[in-house]
């Protein structure tokens, strides 16, 4: 092996993306021999050290009869030497742009890679062929029942012929964040994965494909029920250079529906990419924050994007490819710095979007908590919430709650003076959705539960419709918001799903473990049928407006008293018949957008005017509710030392959030934020 200098390496030359360490066990390196440059100075040849997952690679994709000319970044850049580094990152867009193709490997193939390989193909071939012939994608339903998954020649979601599949899906290397670039912006990308190849086409069309149909939630909950001492814990823990915090999702959703959304968002972003579509810096730090990055230089979680965002110019005076002094590499820093220089750029060039970036601060480390101000997401951890005001997502649903007004801030001494309306403050809230103890129907129940269904609403409408529409930020994925009115059917549906799942929790409880097969049977029978029956009985009495028809034992208002007011309210509201109402609801529609919205998140309500929102998961009583000026959305703030005010998290308040308020009524003044 020798080395080409960028001087006549004129020609055509391939890139690598990789991770530089295999799946598991220790980090080995061995040592690499360059026979001087361009194979003829022996006086520059010399011996460094590679990465063993690197030198494996070099082995599977050297070719026998002929050079291959490769930029590699752990041969090519001096590690050790920083300032080369500092150097290099900038230049690294107009690399990987500039190759023949980028070779994506994997690492070495198992002996169920041929079989994921196989899989990929055949889930690109009907991907393609559906979008071909602009046919809906397949439900999430058809994945679990053989018929309809017979019809496209694929297994059931519990098949164990998924397997290999979901394996190559939990490579580490599918969390990198610098490969996004790398395979983004080079013409071509073949994914590499021992001695087997595809192009990266292939594997980003599957990807899209599950996550589309949403076929991968079965999916991963089939496997991991197949392994159930590998996903063990619903809890789980993030790993930080501070140490760890505690994560509420489970290791499932940290991994393959992770994986297959980001493979996706992969080939989404190429296309969009060479199709003259950029994205901002502030959306990709908020879209891949998942992403890791080395743990001794995590400076990388901006670094590792500075060439993507430079591409259509990241300020209104730089140009394309250029990257602003302010955020040009600096390992000398400590990374908490290049968090805070990265979030004041992007204030002072207009954007409060990156505001919405700050975790909940039941994730952020001890660390970040004395080196950062709290308006400085700390991008070492994963925000887990949907981020409401990223700027596609605001864009998507609407949201200008602070109005469209010139963005007028300042920054001193880690000090953010920034104009703002404060709107109420939290009187009282509910569970956040996430919380391992509490299920998605008590969730929806206890929510219920905070609401006055009697309380005149400050928007003048009915509070069961400023309640539905909170918890889906009265938004949906696909049309944005505000939603029709239609929704409140997959509402009530969602209401009369989620009491009987508590009720049916409540039976079992009852029941015990004790009973046996053919009396536990019998009993759980008996009683779900008094459910049905009641069940009859009450939209009868809700259709005739009767209120005195004798209900069942297990009537609705005494297990789950908040849902029951919400659909009695809700039933009367519609105008329709509840049967025939009842009979058109998606409520799995509605529960999967509450879902997206809610993730740990908490329901309040406001003290003074009795406003209803979602906020994070570390809201307090007595917690100030405050539209910015200029921002998309409102956000929950609290008071600290000196008077000034700390933020707690981005928030939907219905009734605010298409600027209603800053039509009406608005007196903007200055705050200081630490």
């Amino acid at each position: 092996m020798y080395k080409k200098s960028r001087g006549t390496c004129a020609g055509p030359y391939e890139a690598v993306s990789y991770t530089w360490h295999p799946e598991s066990g220790p980090q080995m390196y061995s040592s690499v021999f360059y026979a001087g440059t361009d194979g003829h100075d022996e006086e520059s040849s010399q011996t460094i050290r590679a990465s063993e997952n690197l030198i494996s690679l070099l082995h599977r994709i050297r070719h026998a009869d002929r050079d291959r000319v490769l930029w590699i970044d752990q041969l090519c850049i001096n590690q050790e030497d920083h300032s080369e580094k500092e150097h290099q990152i900038p230049l690294m867009l107009q690399v990987y742009q500039q190759c023949e193709q980028v070779l994506f490997w994997l690492g070495e193939e198992t002996s169920s890679t041929q079989l994921a390989f196989a899989m990929i193909q055949k889930l690109d071939k009907i991907f393609y062929n559906l979008t071909e012939k602009k046919e809906p994608l397949p439900s999430p339903a058809a994945i679990q029942v053989s018929d309809p998954s017979a019809r496209y020649s694929l297994p059931i979601a519990t098949s164990e012929e998924w397997h290999p599949f979901m394996e190559l899906l939990e490579r580490n290397v599918l969390q990198r964040l610098w490969i996004v670039q790398e395979v983004v912006v080079s013409p071509k990308v073949e994914v590499i994965c021992g001695g087997r190849a595809i192009p990266f086409d292939e594997l980003g069309n599957s990807a899209e494909f599950l996550y589309r149909s949403g076929w991968i939630t079965p999916l991963q909950e089939a496997y991991v029920d197949a392994y159930p001492a590998r996903y063990a814990s619903f809890s789980g823990t993030m790993s930080t250079t501070s140490g760890q915090v505690s994560s509420p999702l489970p290791n499932v959703l940290m991994n393959t529906i992770g994986r297959v959304d980001f493979v996706a968002s992969l080939h989404s972003r190429r296309q969009s990419f060479h199709s003259g579509n950029f994205e901002s810096l502030e959306q990709l730090l908020g879209s891949l924050r998942r992403c890791k990055t080395s743990r001794d230089f995590l400076h990388d979680k901006v670094y590792a994007l500075l060439g993507l965002a430079a591409a259509a110019g990241m300020a209104p005076s730089s140009t394309p490819g250029e990257i602003p002094a302010a955020l040009l590499p600096s390992y000398a820093k400590p990374y908490t710095d290049v968090f805070r220089d990265v979030t004041q750029f992007l204030l002072e060039t207009g954007s409060l979007g990156i505001l919405s970036h700050v975790e909940d601060a039941s994730l952020r480390t001890e660390g970040a908590k004395t080196s950062l101000p709290s308006w400085v997401p700390n991008f070492e951890v994963f925000q887990i919430a949907t981020i409401l005001g990223l700027g596609r997502n605001a864009t998507a649903k609407g949201f200008v709650a602070g109005g469209n007004e010139q963005i007028a801030c300042t920054i001193d001494n880690n000090v953010l003076h920034i104009d703002a309306c404060k709107l109420d403050e939290v009187l009282q809230f509910g569970p956040y959705y996430g919380d391992e103890s509490t299920t998605q129907a008590e969730f929806l129940e206890a929510s219920a539960r905070l609401v006055d269904l009697f309380q005149p609403y400050p928007t003048g409408e009915a509070i069961v419709d400023v309640f539905w529409r909170t918890l889906i930020t009265n938004t949906s994925s696909n049309y944005g918001g505000p939603v029709a009115d239609s929704w409140r059917r997959h509402f009530i549906g969602s209401c009369l799903q989620a009491a009987s799942e508590i009720r049916l929790r409540g039976i079992l409880q009852e029941l015990g473990d004790d009973a046996s097969g053919d009396a536990f049977t019998q009993a759980l029978s008996e009683k779900l049928y008094a459910i049905e029956g009641d069940h009859r009985r009450w939209v009868l009495m809700v259709q005739s407006e009767t209120y005195n028809i004798p209900l069942a034992p297990y009537t609705m208002n005494t297990w789950a008293p908040g849902l029951y007011n919400v659909f009695t309210r809700g039933m009367r509201e519609t105008g329709r018949a509840p049967d025939e109402y009842l009979a058109q609801n998606n409520a799995s529609l509605y529960r999967d957008a509450m879902r997206q919205n809610c993730t740990y998140r908490r329901v309040f309500t406001t003290a003074g005017r009795g406003y209803v929102g979602i906020g994070p998961r570390s809201v307090e009583r007595g917690d100030g509710v405050y539209l910015l000026k200029g921002a998309k959305v409102p956000f929950v703030m609290r008071k600290g030392e000196g008077g000034m005010l700390k933020i707690v998290g981005e928030c939907y308040v219905h009734g605010v959030m298409y600027g209603e308020e800053v039509k009406d009524r608005m007196a903007w003044e200055r705050v200081t934020i630490c």
